[in-house]
């Protein structure tokens, strides 16, 4: 059976050879290396084929083993047979046919990203990768730079002496005309990140990186076409049930990274040139400092500030946003400057820039609720209450955590304008779909817990209560969206004191009612319906003073 599988390698049709190549990487995680002991020097004899089919698939075979039976590798006894082949693998990467070029570098790829002992072969590897520098195929400069990466991250040391050579390679693919290419080139600047003797060499290169991950941070026509259905007025469209994720609410000095850290957009979407660029620019800036950075970064960016381009002027405001952990010493001096710009953009006729507006402001949180920033409070509160109610629902998601993490800064700085604060949520609790109800409610959560009593007065009481109970009863127990509706309760009700009490009975009556079902479903093992028993939930039906 082997030797007719190995055979079928060569077929003529590429159907068969793709299914065979997937074929064979199972059984060697099932049998083991050592139950085909001649598989390694019979794929890298056939690579030197004549034949171009059983070249091609030789290698794509070997590539799929690498990346599927990682497991079976590390045995050490398949040690010698990789040492046997990782030279010719080398050999292979400076190949003419391109599929076969690229299946020997992602095998090498491999290797290195394993951290495999390849020390005796890097002067050869190092040499074959620069002599790559001429080829235009896409997918080959892609995994050249996933190389220099692996390289970078898991090898310095033992590529040290070639290090400038392999910055000045990675800028020029950081500005690659393939998006794909500059993406996984940009993957490189945060591994010279990791100490002391990377930064100072990558210090040096400064002048020239930062514009590069500045420039590469404005959207591209790629991603607007991924957001196309999120640019316009769309707070009145229903969400479907697989855009709707739980959302848990964290107790008061414990915000979530998402909320204020991390970049403001969907991660768990596709990885972008711009998402990739933010991150180092970010990571970046707290490594060096508003020192280095500022002085290089401001002049790239002010002219941005007017410029009649929307992409030109969104990325800017990114960028404020990205380095404002890493610069914010330095930065205080310029955002009573700063901030006029960053407000009028909260009106912005792009939705984009509002939602990115809000984000970034929110980064700021400290200084705009201090003293220095008070100027600006009032003017931003307003403007982010109408972000809230915004007629897109990207940019309500932006607001809504903005305004968290601004309440969790400044707590007493929102009492004078509880009453603009409450009928705002009063209007969004009417208005939100399902998936952006999640963080209203943990809005909600975050202004009871900071202002505390200042909340109970019977106007707000009746204005927040009203909808809430609406929710309440138009929700059924089984509703992922029960979970923050019942910590957005459980906040207020602390808040509210024995206001709440003309509430608790309905409320606590219905608690009680969902713990004894998913109860008696976790005792008869009914998955489905015990699915919501779980700590978290509990968590939302029980104070948290109790456990």
């Amino acid at each position: 059976m082997r030797e007719n599988l190995l055979g079928a390698l060569a077929d003529d049709s590429e159907t068969i050879r793709n299914c065979v190549s997937s074929l064979i990487p199972p059984i060697i995680s099932k049998t083991g290396l050592s139950s085909w002991p001649d598989i390694f020097p019979s794929l890298i004899n056939f690579a030197e084929s004549s034949n171009t089919y059983l070249g091609e698939g030789a290698l794509s075979t070997l590539q799929k083993i690498f990346e599927d039976c990682e497991v079976r590798l590390r045995d050490p006894t398949v040690a010698p047979s990789i040492n046997a082949i990782i030279p010719r693998l080398i050999d292979f990467i400076g190949n003419q046919n391109i599929n076969i070029k690229v299946s020997a570098l992602k095998c090498v790829n491999h290797l290195l990203a394993s951290r495999y002992p390849m020390n005796q072969h890097f002067e050869q590897l190092l040499r074959c990768l620069f002599a790559l520098n001429v080829d235009t195929n896409i997918e080959v400069k892609k995994t050249v730079c996933f190389a220099f990466c692996a390289l970078a991250e898991e090898y310095f040391d033992d590529i040290c002496s070639g290090i400038y050579d392999i910055i000045d390679l990675m800028l020029e693919r950081s500005v690659d005309p393939s998006e794909e290419v500059a993406r996984e080139a940009c993957e490189f600047w945060p591994k010279m990140y990791d100490n002391n003797v990377r930064t100072y060499i990558l210090g040096e290169y400064l002048q020239r990186l930062i514009p590069i991950l500045v420039n590469g941070m404005q959207y591209h026509d790629t991603d607007l076409q991924c957001l196309e259905h999120e640019l316009e007025d769309n707070a009145h469209i229903e969400d479907r049930d697989e855009d709707i994720r739980p959302r848990f609410h964290r107790a008061r000095g414990k915000l979530d990274e998402s909320d204020n850290e991390e970049m403001p957009e969907d991660y768990t979407q596709c990885w972008t040139l711009r998402k990739c660029c933010a991150s180092a620019l970010d990571e970046g800036s707290r490594v060096f400092g508003g020192a280095r950075f500022l002085p290089i970064l401001l002049p790239i960016i002010e002219p941005f500030v007017s410029s009649p381009d929307w992409k030109t002027r969104e990325s800017v405001i990114l960028v404020l946003g990205a380095v404002s952990e890493g610069c914010m010493v330095e930065m205080l001096q310029y955002l009573p400057s700063v901030f006029p710009f960053l407000l009028q953009s909260l009106n912005d006729e792009k939705a984009l820039i509002r939602s990115i507006s809000c984000w970034t402001v929110s980064r700021y949180a400290k200084w705009l609720t201090s003293p220095a920033g008070k100027g600006f409070f009032e003017q931003f509160l307003c403007l982010l209450l109408e972000r809230i109610l915004d007629r897109n629902k990207r940019v309500q998601e932006a607001a809504c955590s903005a305004f968290a993490a601004v309440v969790e800064e400044g707590e007493s700085c929102m009492v004078p304008y509880l009453g603009r604060i409450v009928s705002c949520f009063a209007e969004a609790l009417e208005q939100y779909k399902s998936k952006n109800l999640n963080l209203l409610c943990d809005a909600i959560c975050r202004l009871a817990e900071s202002v505390h009593t200042d909340l109970n007065q019977p106007q707000f009481v009746e204005a927040l209560m009203t909808p809430l109970c609406k929710k309440w009863e138009n929700l059924a127990d089984n509703d992922t969206q029960m979970f923050s509706l019942l910590e957005c309760l459980s906040a207020c009700s602390f808040a509210f004191g024995e206001s709440f009490l003309f509430f608790h009975k309905y409320i606590f009556e219905r608690c009680i009612r969902i713990t004894k079902d998913n109860l008696l479903a976790q005792v008869s093992r009914q998955p489905r319906l015990a699915m919501f028993f779980e700590e978290s939930f509990m968590k939302s039906i029980l104070p948290s003073e109790i456990g």
